[in-house]
């Protein structure tokens, strides 16, 4: 963890997801999780770092949904949403220069309604959106 640190008290029904693992802090909880209902509370008592937060990421799979859809570089926003049995990716390009991604299903580009799949070429600060039908 970088340098500003909180020492975390997990309340009954916490679990501790990481510890610190050195100087005054070491041993003392820095990652904890709360369950409530079908919803969760993570908190860190630290600034993040590149490390821990793709850490983070990938504990609590906020890429993987993503991940059998398509490959985007890091700069390309992706969103999903779904309604009525079907998902719509949208992809979002706000660099300034073009970019390249790779869809990894079939799916309907919505602004042409061409099925596409494979390699796609995003404008600068283009957009697109696919319908994937089940």
């Amino acid at each position: 963890m970088p340098v500003f640190n909180d020492i975390l008290t997990p309340l009954p029904g916490t679990k501790v997801l990481a510890r610190y693992g050195n100087s005054y802090y070491a041993g003392q909880a820095a990652v904890t999780e709360k369950r409530t209902g079908i919803g969760r509370t993570i908190h860190v008592g630290s600034t993040f770092s590149r490390e821990n937060m793709q850490s983070l990421l990938d504990y609590v799979e906020i890429l993987k949904p993503f991940r059998e859809y398509v490959e985007a570089p890091q700069t390309v926003e992706i969103v999903m949403r779904q309604k009525e049995g079907k998902r719509y990716l949208f992809v979002l390009n706000f660099q300034p220069e073009a970019v390249r991604y790779i869809l990894k299903k079939e799916a309907v580009h919505l602004y042409t309604g061409k099925k596409v799949q494979g390699e796609q070429m995003l404008d600068k600060y283009g957009t697109a959106v696919y319908e994937f039908r089940k």
